[in-house]
């Protein structure tokens, strides 16, 4: 028995020592893949799209501000309710002596604040609230490096 408790003793540090090296073998395989996933994610991941952001702020007597430069694209507009009552708000595009109506977005007196995406198109749009449609905000959509003087 004792030849047999000899041949596990001396076996025992063997298998201490070669334990911890089977994690590891497994993280060195894992790493050799990570660039491959790497490489396969960046192609399919593209980066977010830009989008201006737009704000207007409602007062009980008027809206803010008078004048908007924008490019062309994709906006995200938000509506700040200062005047804490029921608001709808117009977006309209002048074109050629005509008004086209582009989006209107109404909330009520409890709501403080909302946004809506559009898609400008290089042009003028006007903004206003229902209840002050003399109050406008004028909205200019320049092709980017177009130098204005207004």
């Amino acid at each position: 028995m004792s030849k047999i408790k000899f041949i596990c003793y001396g076996a025992l540090p063997l298998l201490l020592l070669t334990l911890p090296l089977v994690p590891l073998r497994n993280k060195i395989t894992r790493e050799s893949e990570r660039p491959k996933r790497i490489a396969v994610l960046s192609e399919q991941t593209r980066s977010p799209e830009f989008k201006q952001a737009i704000s207007v702020w409602v007062n009980k007597k008027d809206v803010r501000p008078k004048l908007i430069h924008a490019w062309p694209g994709k906006a995200v507009v938000t509506i700040e309710n200062v005047a804490q009552m029921d608001v709808t708000i117009h977006v309209e595009r002048l074109s050629t002596g005509r008004v086209q109506p582009v989006d209107a977005v109404t909330f009520s007196a409890s709501s403080a604040r909302k946004s809506r995406e559009i898609t400008l198109a290089v042009g003028e749009y006007q903004l206003y609230e229902a209840s002050q449609p003399d109050t406008k905000v004028r909205l200019v959509v320049e092709p980017r490096g177009a130098t204005a003087i207004h």
